[in-house]
């Protein structure tokens, strides 16, 4: 599983360009290039431009951009106003609501309810409504003062048009209020000369009081010909409904001279229209006629220059576009000469990518047949010893279990005579036999559990002179049996930190070995004593005729078992020291052979000597 997980990997990296090569641009983008497209076309073709923003519309919504959806819907919004289509306009504002509502936008939402406020004019309460709602929401928006002082000014004119005077100075008020916390002339001075305009009808002197301060603001402060120009018309408009027409002669005269000084025809043309108006009422026929010759030709000069710069603009602007689309048009090719060799570099990719993945899949099978080799090997040779260990088990248990057959009969025929000591003997040369049967089942119980992984490894504190004490007394019989002497020496405080079960069963396994090949009147010797590095030795002795150095090695492995008689013909499987060999290392030690200093084998190892903390169970 983990080979093919790795295949999968390696493979995905050279195969990625596959996929990667036939990636479109963001659907994003595409819809910001139709929005742009419909803006260019909406000042010449509206229908067309309306067209191309409904195929943005549509891209829109199939690619699920939310942020460019809401921006054609204002674009279309913004297009049907300045066609006075206020039903379509509206209708796409009600998307837009939708829209905004679901993303939680409140910037948003608070400029549809303003939109839909501006052009619900013909239904007064729904325009109240909507500059109500705009106006909740951009309270929510401290950063946005600008559009809370829009919707403040709409909201004002749409109380007036319900005839709420009181409501309406209240919000015009509130909206003065913000417009002067913006340190800024321009928001106040419109917000006073569209007050003044819907106020007029009302209160006429609070409208000229709202004029004189727009006029101050445009003089004093934003110093421009435009709104200087601009607030005079007004007042002059104002000064016209109220017949006071020497006010209007001299605001339209300098509102004339303003708009000359700009440059702006309209402006001028509205306050020569004006002034001769004035000078007419006044008696001043000649003048009047001269006024309104002169803004004519104002007009007309003015209007010729503009066409002239208009036309002079539309040729740079041409130029400039025959540029861009010849720019474009390089970009073009550029860009489909990097897609063909973008397709080459995938070609070239995927094949790379193939053969790599195919000499990895090979490189996989090839180690997955030596596994598979070194696993029949292993399992030839695990046969092998399970054969050879039941032949050796066959052979020397017969020699116990018929010893025990042939001594249990004589045993009752020796407890029927009144004389003890031929019992006595016969009980002990059962019982040295039924010793080494235990030891041959406990080997092959240990090796079959070793084998399986079962053996646990599960220190602890203990005496060693205890440990020492049970294999002396575990053994003592059969020593005697044999007149060999068993010493043991092991200090009373000595304490070590490992395993009872395995310790006992290596130092019995050493003992019993010790005993098998030591001849009669030979001594063997279990010998304890503190190690270096704080550990605890053990050493087992015998007076023997040794270990063949050519059988060293494979007398602490299971690589060939042999069944070696003892000197009294005692049996054995050849298990005892290859797994004493493995407990030894599971105790964190290494079991050693070799000659004593006598003759005769010796065989030690070490363990720890004091708990290092608590540790956990470990398993082989």
């Amino acid at each position: 599983m983990r080979q093919t997980l790795l295949f999968l990997c390696f493979s995905g990296i050279f195969l990625l360009p596959l996929f990667r090569a036939g990636a479109s641009p963001p659907d994003s983008a595409r819809v910001r290039q139709l929005r742009q497209l419909a803006q260019e076309q909406a000042h010449t073709n509206p229908d067309l431009s309306r067209a191309t923003l409904a195929k943005a519309l549509a891209r829109a919504r199939q690619t699920g951009d939310a942020a460019g959806e809401r921006g054609v819907l204002n674009d279309l919004v913004d297009l049907n106003g300045r066609l006075n289509e206020q039903a379509a306009a509206l209708r796409y504002l009600n998307a837009v609501q939708r829209l905004a509502t679901r993303a939680q936008d409140t910037l948003e939402l608070g400029r549809a309810y303003l939109y839909t406020a501006m052009l619900a004019t013909e239904d007064v309460s729904r325009q109240v409504q909507f500059a109500e709602l705009a106006s909740q929401q951009f309270a929510l928006l401290p950063r946005q003062p600008y559009w809370l002082l829009r919707a403040q000014s709409e909201l004002a004119t749409a109380y007036l048009a319900q005839k709420r005077l009181a409501a309406a100075k209240r919000v015009f008020r509130q909206a003065q209020q913000i417009s002067q916390q913006l340190g800024e002339p321009g928001p106040e001075f419109r917000l006073l000369i569209n007050w003044a305009k819907d106020l007029q009808a009302w209160e006429p002197d609070s409208a000229r009081l709202l004029l004189d301060r727009a006029r101050y603001l445009a003089d004093a402060q934003l110093r421009t010909p435009y709104p200087r120009a601009y607030v005079r018309n007004v007042q002059a408009e104002q000064a016209l409904k109220e017949r006071r027409w020497p006010e209007l002669v001299r605001l339209s005269a300098e509102a004339a001279r303003l708009g000359r000084a700009a440059r702006l025809p309209a402006v001028v043309a509205l306050a020569q229209s004006n002034w001769a108006a004035g000078q007419r009422h006044l008696g001043q026929g000649a003048a009047a006629y001269d006024t309104l010759r002169k803004s004519f030709d104002a007009y007309e000069k003015l209007t010729a220059e503009d066409q002239r710069q208009e036309v002079a603009r539309l040729q740079v602007r041409f130029d400039v576009e025959r540029q861009q689309a010849r720019i474009k048009a390089l970009e073009q090719q550029r860009r489909v000469a990097g897609l063909r060799a973008e397709r080459q570099r995938t070609r070239l990719y995927g094949l790379l990518g193939g053969l790599l993945a195919f000499g990895l899949l090979s490189l996989l099978l090839l180690l997955s047949r030596r596994r598979l080799q070194r696993s029949e090997t292993q399992l030839r040779e695990a046969n092998q010893t399970k054969d050879q260990l039941m032949r050796i088990v066959g052979h020397d248990l017969r020699g116990p279990v018929a010893s025990l057959q042939l001594l249990t009969p004589l045993l009752y025929e020796v407890l029927e005579q009144p004389e003890r000591q031929s019992a006595h003997a016969l009980v002990r040369t059962l019982d040295v036999g039924a010793q080494h049967l235990g030891g041959l089942i406990d080997n092959l119980f240990q090796w079959t559990r070793a084998q399986g992984g079962q053996l646990v490894n599960q220190p602890d504190r203990l005496r060693v002179a205890d440990a020492v004490a049970s294999i002396a007394a575990l053994y003592a019989p059969a020593a005697e049996l044999k007149h060999i002497h068993l010493h043991t020496t092991a200090p009373p405080d000595l304490l070590a930190w490992a395993d009872m079960g395995l310790l006992t069963t290596v130092l019995r396994n050493l003992v019993g070995n010790a005993l098998k090949f030591t001849p009669s009147g030979g001594e063997v010797t279990l010998q304890v004593a503190p190690a270096e590095n704080g550990r605890v030795g053990f050493s087992v002795y015998d007076t023997g005729p040794g270990l063949p150095p050519e059988r060293l090695h494979n007398l602490l492995t299971t690589e060939r078992l042999e069944s070696t008689p003892g000197t009294n013909g005692e049996p054995g499987t050849g298990l005892g020291l290859p797994l004493s060999a493995r407990f030894v290392a599971l105790m964190g030690g290494e079991l050693h052979a070799g000659t004593a200093a006598g003759g005769g084998a010796r065989l030690w190892f070490s363990v720890p000597g004091l708990p290092p903390g608590p540790t956990n169970a470990t398993k082989v």
